[in-house]
């Protein structure tokens, strides 16, 4: 019999303008694939912008800030899984062909199914 991994959400709210908020938490989701733990983040609020094409690259990160753009490419290739709030995006303008390929737009539905089935961290 298998164990089944630890899950874990990650729940970012802040975008360019809290860049620490945003940095600290993709680092501690790739620390939590690192040990198997199957990880979600889910952006919500300005955090979607994050997930746009193109946007991380636009990002002047202050030195002391692990590399964003390196951590998200990283983060969907140890197979990590990036939600958008469907709200959050539809205010915002953003369609599912705006955003990075692995990242999905998804409701509130989601969200909480996600909540009941794992620990929650919240930046």
């Amino acid at each position: 019999m298998t164990e089944e991994a630890e899950k874990l959400l990650i729940i970012i709210t802040h975008g360019k303008e809290n860049l620490e908020r945003v940095a600290i938490p993709f680092a501690a989701a790739n620390a939590a694939l690192a040990v198997d733990a199957e990880v979600t983040i889910y952006l919500m609020f300005d955090a979607v912008e994050l997930a746009k094409k193109g946007a991380l690259e636009e990002i002047n990160l202050p030195p002391h800030l692990p590399d964003l753009p390196k951590l998200f490419r990283d983060f969907l290739n140890l197979g990590g899984k990036i939600f958008l709030c469907s709200p959050c995006c539809g205010e915002r303008g953003i369609k599912q062909e705006d955003v990075v390929e692995g990242a999905v737009i998804s409701g509130a539905t989601n969200l909480v199914n996600l909540a009941l089935e794992s620990s929650v961290l919240s930046f």
